[in-house]
């Protein structure tokens, strides 16, 4: 009987798309001043096309009135497009708060290149300024 529960078991698993193996959906940065931000999308090394959803957690702290700038870079760091992330909920916080954001784009050359997260620094005060840049690859 025991046999039958098993075969069972991974039936239903398959058919509501269990799986056995573990795979992350975030992956942490550290920024220069030693800040976690959490990015679920893009992965690292991930393939991107315009245009391309961003998503995670930062510090309340690197928004501005609820936004922070994003920017696609080239393999040579250098700009291709540059847009802004959105806070999901109260951004007067240091603790994490989920942002979102899309920005188009048009692929380098280059053929790989960075999604870079810029903590917003209206001040622009260098000593201020924090990112954490995620590599990946153009379609």
């Amino acid at each position: 009987m025991k046999p039958q529960w098993v075969m069972c078991a991974v039936t239903v698993a398959a058919l509501v798309g269990c799986s056995s193996t573990a795979v992350s959906d975030k992956t942490e940065y550290k920024s220069k001043h030693g800040v976690t931000v959490t990015v679920t999308a893009p992965h690292s090394g991930e393939v991107i096309s315009s245009p391309v959803k961003v998503r995670g957690r930062v510090p309340g702290s690197w928004s501005f009135e609820a936004s922070f700038g994003i920017e696609i870079q080239d393999t040579n760091h250098k700009k291709v497009s540059d847009g802004f992330a959105t806070i999901k909920g109260d951004w007067m916080t240091e603790k994490p708060v989920g942002f979102t954001a899309s920005v188009s784009f048009k692929a380098p050359v280059t053929g790989s290149g960075y999604v870079v997260l810029r903590r917003a620094n209206p001040s622009a005060e260098s000593d201020q300024a924090d990112s954490v840049s995620i590599p990946v690859k153009f379609k």
